[in-house]
Parts: structure tokens; C-alpha cells; sequence
């Protein structure tokens, strides 16, 4: 059966960095699924106890997308873990502080700060193809 992957994951020192593959704008309900789906199998993962969701590029989500996000915060605060955002467009940092999500979810200007937040030794974007 073919899967079409919606994220890419990757691990640094603990660390699951998840990037969105191909989406701009998050507001399709079966690509929501699907990404629920896969940030629900980062987030069983037992050595999984930090992640970094790097929205670089996303333009648009929809409140599904959103609500698929404090689940995974949900789910790692059950395991005592932290979700760090990042990479958020001028337009979706707006909706966060708007709703009152910033407060929820720690957001970080990219990658390399939400690594450090979570006590990474790491001085450059995590380059999955070298």
C-alpha cells in the first residue's frame, strides 16, 4: 500500500524535528488528517520526549490544523515532554497571538533557536539529505 507522507521527521540528540513537506496552506481536512496521524506516531514514539514542528513555508492553517497541534502538545505533556513551534509566517504568528495560542505553545523564530530552546549544540539547520 503506498502512504503519501505528509511530514518529514527527523532526530538530533533527542530532539524530533518535524517538517511539513510540501503544504502552504494547512486547511485541507484529509491532509490534516494524515499530519494528525504522523504527529501522533512521533509523539508514541517512547524515546520521544521533545519536538520542534517547523512551519517554514506554511502560509495558511486552518483551526483543524491547529487542533491537531494541541494534541500533540496534549499528548507530550502526558509523557512530560515539550513541542516547540517555529518558522511561523508573519500571517500564522498573527492568528496565534490573536487566539491566544502563543501563550499556549512555545514559538521560536526558526529552527535553530527551537533547537537551542530544547538544549540542543547545534549552530545550523538539521540538513536531512547530507
Amino acid at each position: 500500500m503506498f502512504i503519501d507522507r505528509q511530514l518529514d521527521v527527523f532526530e538530533q540528540s533527542g530532539i524530533f524535528v518535524v517538517r511539513f513537506r510540501r503544504h502552504h496552506f494547512l486547511v485541507d481536512e484529509w491532509v490534516i488528517r494524515s499530519i494528525g496521524d504522523e504527529l501522533k506516531e512521533v509523539a508514541a514514539r517512547p524515546e520521544c520526549r521533545k519536538v520542534v514542528v517547523d512551519f517554514t513555508g506554511v502560509e495558511d492553517l486552518s483551526s483543524f490544523m491547529v487542533g491537531q497541534l494541541v494534541m500533540l502538545r496534549k499528548r507530550m505533556a502526558a509523557k512530560k515532554g515539550q513541542v516547540v513551534l517555529c518558522g511561523l509566517s508573519a500571517e500564522v504568528q498573527e492568528f496565534f497571538d490573536e487566539t491566544i495560542l502563543s501563550e499556549l505553545f512555545d514559538i521560536q523564530a526558526d529552527e535553530v533557536d527551537a533547537l537551542a530552546s530544547l538544549g540542543a549544540r547545534q549552530t545550523a539547520p538539521l540538513n536531512p539529505e547530507a
